[in-house]
């Protein structure tokens, strides 16, 4: 089977081979439309046997993760799958930057997403994406499927609809049950002229995902 063509229907099976998928999502977006994410996700084994049927439809395979992300205007800069033995998890992670966040919506992971960054009036721009109902049904619980996405966007926030805000980051939360029939994440806001973005933005575009994967080893080591 290949992740690439089928990743719907390999997620519909990992929840319910494995009982839970946590999946998270961290972009810095930068004024010119380029950025870098970090995705992160696991699954809790119920059985060794899970391991062996997870390792056959590529979901944790290395290989399938960079396929996955094959693509002109992407540059894969970190892939890793492991097993956390403390509390029987398995775990993806893969961190790349990208020319332009419009063209992320030509990933498969991100088909049907709409992911864009448009131009609006008054020198404002609007940040959008759909999360579209991915399971419905099937007897999943709300703790079966936990999302999480949080976006660092380069300008002073205007208006959204996230569950957080602060300074520019915006964290949206989501499990099986309130994305039963989709959402629209939607963010307003004033891009930063480039000779007056706050050096705090700076530090934390570089900063962000060291904190992210130095709590990740440290938790995969204890």
């Amino acid at each position: 089977m290949k992740l690439k063509r089928f990743f719907p229907i390999v997620l519909l099976f990992l929840v319910f081979l494995t009982g839970c998928l946590n999946y998270e999502q961290v972009s810095v977006i930068k004024t010119d439309n380029t950025g870098e994410m970090f995705i992160h996700y696991w699954s809790k084994l119920k059985t060794p046997y899970d391991t062996l049927l997870i390792n056959q439809i590529g979901f944790y395979n290395s290989d399938s993760i960079k396929s996955q992300f094959d693509s002109s205007f992407i540059e894969i800069k970190n892939v890793e799958v492991y097993n956390d033995f403390t509390d029987s998890t398995i775990h993806g992670k893969i961190e790349f930057s990208y020319t332009d966040i419009n063209r992320l919506n030509e990933l498969m992971l991100f088909k049907g997403t709409e992911i864009t960054i448009k131009e609006g009036g008054d020198g404002l721009k609007t940040f959008s994406q759909f999360l579209p109902s991915l399971i419905t049904g099937f007897g999943l619980n709300t703790k079966e499927l936990n999302i999480q996405l949080v976006y660092y966007l380069p300008g002073q926030v205007i208006n959204h609809n996230a569950d957080d805000l602060s300074r520019n980051k915006l964290t949206w939360n989501f499990n099986a049950n309130n994305i039963s029939s989709g959402y629209l994440l939607n963010a307003t806001f004033r891009p930063y002229k480039l000779k007056e973005t706050p050096s705090w933005i700076l530090y934390l575009t570089l900063g962000v995902l060291v904190i992210v994967f130095a709590f990740l080893f440290k938790k995969r080591k204890s």
